[in-house]
């Protein structure tokens, strides 16, 4: 299980499966808002898949990021926003080895990195 803290909050981000790719689940109940978004980024560039109480709401880039293994410079990410529920789900598409950062987009626009790894799927 993977999980990400912040702030003195428990939020988790977890890696649930690996069996069709990476599929990461969202605690949503520590949110004050209660459609929050959130924004994917892998070094592949890949697409994601909802699997669950989230909507792709297009792109969003994130500049002022460090480097991090194979990602540099600024993050073009999918967006992601929940649409209800306690948790939610997607699936990242990407296969081989590559590294994933997941951010929650605050409403006030600033974005907060609440998940990093790198994988190696063989």
């Amino acid at each position: 299980m993977l999980m990400a803290n912040w702030e003195g909050m428990d939020h988790c981000v977890r890696l649930v499966s690996i069996t069709h790719g990476a599929d990461f689940e969202i605690d949503l109940t520590g949110f004050a808002d209660p459609t929050p978004a959130f924004g994917y980024v892998d070094d592949c560039k890949c697409p994601v898949r909802v699997l669950q109480n989230l909507s792709i709401d297009g792109n969003i880039t994130i500049e002022n990021r460090p480097a991090f293994m194979w990602l540099q410079g600024p993050r073009e990410c999918v967006l992601l926003r929940a649409t209800g529920g306690k948790m939610a789900s997607f699936r990242s598409l990407a296969v081989g080895e590559f590294c994933v950062e997941i951010y929650y987009l605050h409403p006030d626009g600033s974005a907060e990195l609440i998940h990093q790894n790198d994988f190696c799927f063989k």
